[in-house]
């Protein structure tokens, strides 16, 4: 019996009772330890699961598909171009379109021909308004240069997450496209971007003079869920003298 309380850390006392010996203790004290580690294991594997499984780039699917749509509608001789920033690689085989360059169909004469590449992706990783702002005039500009010169038609649209809209609208040389928010996407979540929470980011105009701090602080607490979407916007050359954002 002295045998079976040594081996598990007890110490005989005087009285002939058992207490944890010194031993004992280190090895409750390591199995405690043990306990908080895999628990927070646990803690640390569900949060990522959260984050990388449901919410980051999350929206990257559901923009594909209304793209897709896009094109399966779009008018013929018309090109469809789409610049994404802070935005994963597009799965292209969800949109339905043929590979350009090896796909080879035959006229009714029997003679082989290819397809015109139709949709054009532009991928700008983290770039900054300025470059996208610059990058979106050029589409625009040579866009409009083959409408007039082949009579091709074209849609031009960007997608960007929630937390860079407002760079977008403000810069100065994207002040001068007009964009139409085609529709938005939740969630969404990019890590180089994450929503930020900006107090006084809503314009004097926009707020209530005699709101209190509550209602003021719930105000900001909306416009940092609303940042947590993907927003696909169609863009044209505004006309001159305008400037402008709408909803669809």
């Amino acid at each position: 019996m002295i045998d079976y309380y040594t081996n598990w850390g007890m110490q005989e006392q005087a009285d002939g009772s058992y207490r944890l010996s010194e031993r004992g203790k280190s090895g409750v004290s390591g199995i405690s330890v043990a306990g908080k580690l895999i628990r927070l294991w646990f803690l640390c594997n569900m949060s990522l699961t959260l984050v990388y499984g449901f919410l980051h780039q999350a929206g990257v699917y559901s923009m594909v598909k209304h793209m897709a749509g896009e094109i399966q509608s779009k008018p013929p001789a018309t090109e469809i171009h789409l610049v994404t920033t802070y935005t994963y690689t597009m799965p292209l085989s969800l949109l339905g379109i043929p590979n350009y360059q090896n796909t080879l169909y035959l006229d009714k004469t029997g003679k082989k021909y290819r397809k015109k590449q139709a949709f054009f992706t532009y991928e700008l990783g983290s770039a900054t308004a300025r470059q996208l702002c610059t990058k979106l005039s050029s589409i625009l500009d040579s866009n409009e240069k083959k409408k007039a010169e082949q009579k091709l038609g074209y849609k031009t649209f960007v997608a960007l997450p929630g937390s860079r809209y407002s760079n977008f609208v403000t810069y100065p040389t994207c002040m001068n496209i007009s964009h139409t928010i085609v529709t938005s996407i939740f969630p969404h979540v990019t890590l180089e971007a994450l929503p930020q929470l900006v107090p006084g980011s809503t314009p004097a105009q926009d707020k209530c003079p005699y709101a209190s701090a509550w209602e003021n602080s719930l105000q900001m607490l909306a416009e940092l869920l609303d940042q947590f979407k993907i927003v696909l916007i169609q863009i044209q050359p505004s006309p001159v003298g305008s400037a402008g954002t709408r909803n669809m």
